[in-house]
């Protein structure tokens, strides 16, 4: 999941507004999961799903998160064409921004569920793969935070060769196992390299048709395969190479919307922008509101609307999405940003500490 540590003034509106809309792709993905048409006699097919996931595709949509994070957190050092960079502020920075409201949803979905304490000791430190048992959606956070933890490596070589950047991705993802999402932060710090230059490409219509399409096959190639080749779970869908595809497609769809003044100014939007402000919280709180708080209730709805899928719209798609916002907001205002400020403050110490050397 994108979450930028420059200070709002600094930050891109409609990368903002792009970022909100793809977590809230994340809620209706998993509302998607839900819908099960196998189970409906006039359908007995999970492609319906999988169309449906073209449209909003959660995984593809964790894919612009990991880019758009190689991006933000690259382009403010390689925008002001920074001679060093603090590895301690910048992971104090890093922890202050990820960490606060993850612990709060945890500590809300520990108690609400009833859970084992060793179960949250084991998810509190946002580190190991395979503990998302109370928040699932935390997997992508943990890329996030190990991601973090080499970044600074990765931008300095970045900086010196961008060739030797690609081999040491390589290596590490030898080395570390099928680490694939490395891919999608060296993508977005290849685009913050190479900002000014893609905000002056002028592309044709015909071209940036063209160019979105290709974005969206290789977006949805995942979808595409399960559609050809039935799939026993419906619901177990991602592939290492839809992540793999998936993040050339999201540089593609960023490029054109980075080179498309008019675009930008549609979708930043108040709505947006907001959206795109409460994007971290949508998507690590929308788990604890869909599944621990209004799913149990779902038989009650369908018994009174006596309907699946007018119960399915009202309660996976309606009410999880409103009590999402509305608990997003909330995290927001009352955890996140006082928390980004401290951690500014706090980082800001520790400039001088472990510095690194970008040229």
């Amino acid at each position: 999941m994108t979450t930028p540590t420059t200070p709002p003034s600094r930050r891109i509106g409609y990368l903002d507004s792009i970022r909100g809309m793809a977590a809230l792709a994340v809620v209706i993905f998993h509302a998607n999961a839900w819908l099960d048409f196998t189970k409906d006699p006039n359908f007995n097919s999970s492609i319906p799903t999988h169309i449906l996931n073209i449209i909003f595709n959660g995984h593809n949509a964790v894919c612009l998160f990991f880019v758009l994070s190689g991006f933000v957190l690259s382009l403010k050092y390689v925008k002001k064409g920074a001679q060093e960079v603090s590895y301690v502020e910048f992971i104090l920075k890093r922890a202050f921004r990820l960490y606060p409201a993850y612990w709060f949803v945890l500590i809300l979905a520990a108690l609400y569920t009833k859970s084992d304490f060793s179960l949250f000791i084991k998810e509190l430190p946002m580190l190991i793969t395979g503990n998302q048992t109370l928040i699932p959606p935390a997997w992508s956070l943990i890329v996030e935070m190990k991601m973090s933890l080499i970044f600074l490596f990765l931008l300095v070589l970045a900086v010196r060769n961008i060739k030797i950047l690609f081999v040491a991705a390589f290596l590490y993802w030898f080395l570390f196992g099928f680490e694939i999402y490395i891919l999608h932060f060296c993508l977005g710090i290849l685009l913050a390299i190479n900002f000014e230059k893609i905000q002056e490409i002028k592309w044709s219509k015909t071209k940036r048709y063209l160019l979105f399409l290709l974005g969206l096959l290789l977006c949805s190639v995942e979808q595409i395969h399960f559609i050809i080749v039935p799939h026993e779970n419906f619901k177990e869908t991602n592939t290492p190479l839809g992540f793999f595809l998936g993040a050339f497609g999201c540089v593609i769809w960023l490029m054109l919307a980075m080179s498309a003044p008019k675009f930008q100014k549609k979708i930043e939007t108040k709505p947006l922008l907001f959206l795109g402000d409460i994007s971290y919280g949508l998507y690590i709180g929308h788990w604890l509101i869909f599944v621990n708080i209004l799913e149990p209730h779902f038989d009650w709805f369908l018994a009174k609307l006596g309907s699946y899928y007018l119960a399915h719209i009202v309660v996976r798609y309606f009410l999880v999405t409103l009590f999402s916002l509305l608990f997003a907001t909330f995290l927001y205002y009352v955890i996140e940003k006082p928390f980004i400020k401290m951690g500014y403050k706090v980082a800001k110490k520790y400039s001088d500490k472990l510095v690194f050397k970008l040229n």
